[in-house]
């Protein structure tokens, strides 16, 4: 069974939150594993009330390209959990709370087709939640790099990135920090900050728009189409 949706039309601060990374096998549609998980439970604006993490053991083994992005190896996850043994925590810490993660699109994706490989398609829930990265492409506009490790570090964060860990930890941290600029730099107007719905409206169609700026960028300088990971994910026909 999925897990319960958030009241949408609740307020947006304080709303009760799910941060969570995974660390894969991969990027690649079907060949992206979890190989770790970590999840910070909270209230947006209010801190991370609890934690917890797991190193997974995937079907088959570690790519050595995965393991020079991560440093999770074979033999790190040789007495891991599968993902079976761990999903239904997560699903069930999830209920009634706000999925967030840094690039929602590819942790959404992971989980969902970890469960279709499961035969379990149907409990996963659908790409609703709160992504920073899109905030982060708003208010850090013209700068360079838009990786977790950069946004952090122009706000005097700096990490080891790629640690499921420390990647949620930040995540969680530099929330409300992008939130307040997108207030105060006039982004988002405070209608939009009321409410989990009103918020999501925005999110969402600023999404769709920055990647259809990003794929008309690249057609003007004779690159191939982006992958339109919100587009995909939402359902939503490129214009």
């Amino acid at each position: 069974m999925p897990p319960t949706l958030i009241d949408p039309t609740r307020p947006l601060r304080g709303a009760p939150i799910l941060v969570f990374d995974f660390e894969t096998t991969g990027v690649v549609p079907g060949k992206r594993n979890p190989v770790q998980l970590a999840v910070a439970v909270g209230r947006l604006g209010e801190g991370v009330e609890r934690r917890w993490d797991t190193l997974i053991r995937p079907p088959g083994p570690i790519p050595p390209e995965a393991s020079a992005v991560h440093g999770i190896t074979d033999d790190d996850v040789a007495d891991a959990p599968t993902f079976a043994e761990v999903v239904d925590r997560l699903l069930a810490d999830l209920n009634g709370r706000l999925p967030c993660a840094y690039n929602l699109p590819f942790d959404h994706a992971v989980l969902a087709e970890s469960l279709e490989l499961m035969g379990r398609g149907d409990d996963a829930p659908p790409l609703y939640g709160l992504d920073p990265l899109v905030w982060a492409k708003v208010v850090d506009k013209f700068e360079r790099g838009k990786k977790l490790e950069d946004v952090a570090r122009r706000r005097g964060i700096r990490f080891d990135a790629h640690d499921a860990r420390a990647d949620v930890d930040v995540t969680a941290k530099i929330m409300g920090t992008l939130l307040r600029e997108l207030a105060t730099g006039r982004h988002i107007m405070q209608p939009g900050l009321d409410r989990v719905d009103h918020f999501w409206d925005w999110q969402r169609r600023t999404a769709l728009e920055l990647e259809l700026e990003f794929r008309d960028y690249r057609r003007r300088n004779g690159q191939p189409d982006p992958t339109l990971t919100w587009h995909q994910g939402l359902g939503v026909r490129p214009d």
